[in-house]
């Protein structure tokens, strides 16, 4: 058949050494004409940066280039130059408007505001009441025209297309393009350009996905899911420039604070619940997620260049009845009207990570929906469906662990929304973890998702946070065992979960089996124990703030969790012996454990920097933890008593405890290396755990730094450190700045 032999990855038996001198001249002719190699060899297989930008003259000849490509590469475990693809394709014409192709972009591009909200994820991942409703129209069958693969035909529309599916798969494989990381003395303009390379290269890579899944299979679960990555990935380069301006709050509660939370905003839980969301509609009144009706120009339009945003806000499409986004956009050209260049940047930056988040979202719930209804599910599949649902529980985690809401206005995230996305991320790692068991049955003495458990441990968390204002029972006098609270229980949840996490970790390192990198956020099973001990601090600190009226309920409740998960087990424990019995002493006794806990963290990994943080802060809150009733009074310039204070390390009776603390925490501050605070990038593994993925953005390292100084200038203010406070303005003024 002449189509066959006309696209064979080698020439037939007989010419295959003309033929291979054919294809060396044609390297030669397109490393001249388009300035790329075409080659196996190591030392001339590359993209040429002085290429000429020029590309095929016709269809047929990015045809023809692309069956050059093709033979030479196609037996090779080397892929071709990324460059010479997109050579290609440039000169091939748009994929043809079919039926199925207008399905799919009308599923994934239209404006729909309230599509796949947080019960609507949480039904579908559940399979709850009508969960297929939202892909009823869509068509999964193989795409149509599938014969040229078959057929005699040769013609110039068949090989267009044949072109086209191959083009796009292969643009489609590899990895997501990355952030190109230059010197330390890259300027503003510098980055900007590599940003704005990256976003072209991810919208170019979607597409390429997004073509590939008209054109080829129509069960592709995979393809859908490295789609809903490209746009996650975009959204965090956005969002990572944008910062974190509406929703973190620098320095909360590292020292004792002036004021505590009074008994009488203690509510019953239907109440707090109740209250909560009046607050969450009342902010919504006034933000709107994105603008348009068509969401595909927040794929195509790069952000970090003003021109193009100046083009978008022009080009936009409203429906005429959408007065809402008319008034949006109206203050946003307002802006520009003005000269409010990064007001005008900031607004459309959070139109975009809210409307890619959106795409990413029903990009991930396609993948779900085809390994739901699959029939004929493989163990290949179970695992597929671990790392959608993996992906889908990091997407929703990520939306509130900066408390930040983006859109238009951005704004700070309420404790309603929060408690919505962490109970819908861990519903996502639960699942995840039940589809790896499900993939791993024959195997049972082997468990890989103490990840998952880690973080679904976090999401506990997090709901906790949100229900600490709910009021405590009170006794009804009739010996009844008083019914615990919501933020007792999620918290109880959480410490269980992270020590089930942490055995499993020990176990898998023991085996050799985890992939351990000294960096930010790579300590393995050392992440896990700093969690568990963070979690008992924030318990204790929680607690001492109450009004008198409840703080011995509330102390009694933290010390129900925090007595459950001991980094040292006392020695009278087990004994019964010589047990401290009132709250005060069982109160210190834990807090000298959790600093003992931290204190191990950065022994065992010197990059450890927020274990420090936490053990300046247990330091600034000692005279608070050892009386509350007098503590508040002096704050962290309080003493602690010599009997207390030598069971803590690092906290000296002769000196206030904000020295101490300012002693551990200027630990992060020594002039031995040149960026301001010393932290440490991620330096991430081969196969990333989620809560590495999570903590590897930009966004979450600056608001580390920002923490850490906002800890370190309270001490140096409590402890009236003038000189240091000048010395420390002088190096921010000469340091270079911090990279992540």
């Amino acid at each position: 058949r002449r189509s066959n032999l006309l696209w064979a990855e080698q020439y037939p038996f007989g010419v295959r050494t003309t033929g291979l001198r054919l294809d060396k001249t044609l390297h030669r002719a397109y490393k001249h004409m388009f300035g790329f190699s075409l080659s196996l060899s190591k030392e001339t297989s590359h993209d040429d940066s002085s290429a000429t930008g020029s590309r095929p003259e016709s269809p047929l000849a990015a045809c023809q280039l692309y069956r050059c490509i093709r033979r030479t590469y196609e037996a090779s475990r080397r892929s071709p130059p990324h460059s010479s693809l997109v050579c290609a394709i440039s000169s091939l014409p748009p994929a043809k408007e079919t039926k199925r192709r207008g399905v799919l972009k009308k599923f994934l591009f239209t404006s729909g505001k309230q599509r796949f909200a947080s019960k609507d994820v949480q039904s579908i991942v559940l399979r709850e009441g009508r969960w297929e409703t939202p892909f009823e129209d869509l068509d999964f069958t193989p795409a149509e025209n599938e014969a040229e693969h078959d057929d005699e035909t040769d013609d110039e529309e068949a090989q267009i297309l044949r072109a086209q599916k191959g083009l796009c798969k292969d643009l489609a494989a590899g990895p997501l393009p990355s952030l190109s990381r230059a010197g330390d003395q890259k300027s503003e303009t510098d980055e900007r350009s590599s940003t704005r390379r990256q976003e072209k290269a991810l919208a170019r890579k979607f597409q390429a996905l997004f073509d590939h899944l008209c054109l080829g299979e129509g069960y592709n679960p995979q393809g859908w899911l490295t789609a809903g990555q490209c746009l996650v990935a975009k959204a965090d380069v956005i969002a990572d420039r944008c910062g974190l301006s509406q929703g973190f709050v620098r320095g909360g509660f590292f020292s004792v604070p002036s004021k505590r939370i009074i008994a009488d905003n203690l509510l019953k839980l239907a109440e707090l619940e109740e209250r909560q969301e009046m607050e969450f509609n009342r902010k919504a009144v006034g933000w709107t997620p994105y603008v348009g009706n068509d969401l595909s120009v927040f794929v195509d339009s790069p952000w970090s260049s003003l021109e193009a945003l100046k083009s978008l806000t022009k080009e936009i499409r409203i429906d005429e009845g959408n007065d809402v986004d008319r008034q949006v956009l109206g203050e946003i050209l307002e802006m520009l009207r003005m000269d409010e260049f990064v007001t005008f940047q900031q607004a459309w930056g959070g139109i975009f990570v809210e409307a890619l988040r959106t795409l990413a979202v029903r990009c991930f719930m396609v993948a779900q929906y085809l390994l739901q209804t699959n029939q004929e599910k493989k163990n290949s599949d179970n695992a597929l469906q671990s790392e959608v649902l993996e992906f889908l529980g990091l997407l929703q985690y990520s939306k509130l662990s900066g408390g930040q809401v983006y859109g238009f206005p951005m704004m700070a995230m309420t404790a309603f929304e929060k408690r919505s996305l962490a109970q819908v991320s861990r519903l996502c790692f639960q699942e995840a973890i039940e589809a790896v068991k499900s993939t791993s049955e024959k195997d049972d003495d082997q468990d890989f998702t103490w990840d998952f458990e880690f973080m679904v441990g976090k999401c506990h968390e997090k709901v906790a946070r949100t229900l600490r204002n709910e009021s405590f029972p009170e006794a009804s006098g009739d010996g009844d065992t008083l019914p615990t609270r919501a933020y007792e229980r999620h918290m109880a949840q959480a410490l269980e979960t992270y020590s089930r996490a942490l055995s499993v970790a020990k176990k898998e390192e023991d085996a050799g089996v985890t992939d351990i990198t000294e960096g930010g956020s790579s300590h393995g099973s050392m992440e896990v124990l700093y969690r568990i001990h963070a979690a008992r601090l924030k318990c204790l600190l929680s607690a001492v703030q109450m009004d008198e009226g409840v703080r011995n309920t509330a102390e009694l409740e933290a010390l129900r969790l925090v007595e459950a998960c001991w980094f040292s087990q006392p020695e009278s424990g087990e004994k019964g012996e010589d047990a401290p019995t009132d709250v005060r002493s069982r109160v210190w006794q834990a807090l000298a454990d959790i600093v003992d806990a931290f204190v191990h963290c950065r022994s065992e990994h010197q990059f450890f920097h927020r274990s420090v943080y936490r053990h300046a802060q247990c330091l600034m809150w000692a005279p608070v933890f050892d009386n509350p009733t007098t503590g508040y009074a002096p704050g962290s310039l309080g003493v602690v008593p010599a009997t207390k204070s030598v069971k803590v390390r690092g906290l000296n009776s002769s000196t206030s405890s904000a020295n101490s603390a300012e002693v551990v925490i200027g630990s992060l501050f020594e002039r031995k290396r040149p960026q301001l605070v010393g932290l440490w990038f991620t330096a991430q593994t081969s196969m990333p755990s989620p809560f590495e993925f999570l903590n590897e953005s930009m966004r979450k390292y600056d608001s580390l730094r920002g923490k850490y100084l906002a800890a370190y200038i309270e001490c140096l203010r409590i402890c009236r450190r003038g000189s240091q406070l000048e010395t420390l303005q002088q190096w921010v003024i000469g340091s270079r700045r911090d990279l992540p």
